[in-house]
């Protein structure tokens, strides 16, 4: 299945961020045990808003925003918490971003900038979503 025309992909973001929506009131109004987790999905519907709204105009790569989420999310823990397991996953999410966007350039799915765009709004929202746990 793909997802060529940015058409396309109006109602399958539409879905992600209400599905979101819920899902993090869920979390939310369950237990305060998962309200930490219902700020990250909060997060993660927030880049997936952030990539649907410029992807109204010009394509950018949700898969860079992505993992772009993850590695600012490792970044941040890493560094916030002093965790030093984070050390390998931080570096295996790394090399995975170059593997992520060298596939889309390859793929003539995006050109450098989608993916550098993708992967900022990806990386900034983590890091300041992941500043709120």
């Amino acid at each position: 299945m793909k997802l060529e025309n940015l058409s396309e992909r109006r109602l399958p973001y539409l879905i992600s961020i209400v599905s979101s929506g819920f899902l993090a009131y869920f979390f939310y109004e369950k237990s305060s045990f998962l309200r930490p987790t219902a700020v990250i999905v909060i997060f993660i519907m927030v880049v997936i808003a952030l990539v649907a709204l410029l992807s109204l105009k010009w394509q950018v790569s949700a898969h860079a925003a992505g993992i772009g989420g993850v590695l600012g999310t490792f970044f941040t823990l890493k560094f916030h918490y002093d965790e030093p397991r984070l050390v390998i996953p931080f570096f295996i999410t790394l090399i995975l971003a170059g593997v992520i966007g060298s596939a889309r350039l390859k793929l003539n799915a995006h050109n450098l900038a989608q993916i550098f765009v993708g992967f900022s709004i990806g990386i900034i929202v983590s890091i300041v979503g992941t500043l709120f746990i």
